[in-house]
């Protein structure tokens, strides 16, 4: 093995993939955009911003990205990234989304926003935030327990072992879905064989997790 910089200066960059377009995608946590960076020499080709991005904090902003499985089709790019749920005036309100855009090849650009889940916690720490496409077609998201009961955050409950009640899943109240790995169908619902867990079904694929800062399905 042989080791040189490819590409440097990049805004904490917390995502890194390689495109159906053969071009590396890199999700800039504090940057608050994916820069596109040629693999061969690293020129970086351009840069995308991500709009509604709230950074201010050690673990927030820009995180996760994924390829529709049909990318080459329709264009889909999906980003998670935190934001500022409050209303104009109030406290900072930080909270989690995914969010679909369609991608132009023509231009480089993105538009058409489609949020398939907002609300989900945020914090200073421990949001995780990886995101994959299985086999299965559906989405796959990490979320962590947000660094609670731990250093700054000791006094506040881990909630990563607590199971949402069939009201919090009608109501979209997604607080208990911190330490945990979630499965979506690619508009943000919930798909009908997720497990049952506690007699409720949510987005909720596994539970009980620290901060899984990385997701990967093998062959099968």
């Amino acid at each position: 093995f042989s080791v040189n910089a490819l590409a440097t200066n990049l805004s904490k960059p917390h995502n890194i993939l390689y495109g159906p377009d053969n071009v590396l995608w890199i999700t800039e946590r504090e940057g608050k955009d994916i820069v596109r960076i040629d693999p061969k020499n690293g020129t970086i080709l351009n840069s995308i911003p991500i709009p509604n991005v709230h950074q201010s904090l050690a673990q927030d902003g820009l995180m996760g990205m994924a390829f529709d499985p049909h990318f080459n089709n329709n264009h889909y790019i999906y980003v998670a990234y935190t934001y500022d749920a409050a209303s104009a005036g109030e406290e900072l309100d930080l909270r989690t989304k995914i969010t679909r855009f369609t991608y132009d090849p023509t231009t480089n650009t993105i538009s058409k926003p489609l949020d398939l889940i907002s609300g989900l916690s945020a914090s200073s720490d421990h949001n995780s935030g990886r995101m994959i496409f299985g086999q299965d077609g559906k989405l796959y998201y990490t979320i962590g327990d947000q660094g609670k009961n731990q250093l700054a955050l000791f006094c506040l409950n881990n909630l990563a072992q607590k199971l949402p009640t069939a009201q919090q899943v009608a109501t979209k109240d997604w607080s208990t879905y911190e330490g945990k790995v979630l499965r979506m169908n690619p508009d943000g619902s919930i798909p009908d064989d997720n497990p049952e867990i506690n007699g409720v079904k949510s987005h909720i694929y596994t539970y009980g997790h620290r901060n899984a800062q990385g997701i990967a399905f093998g062959p099968n």
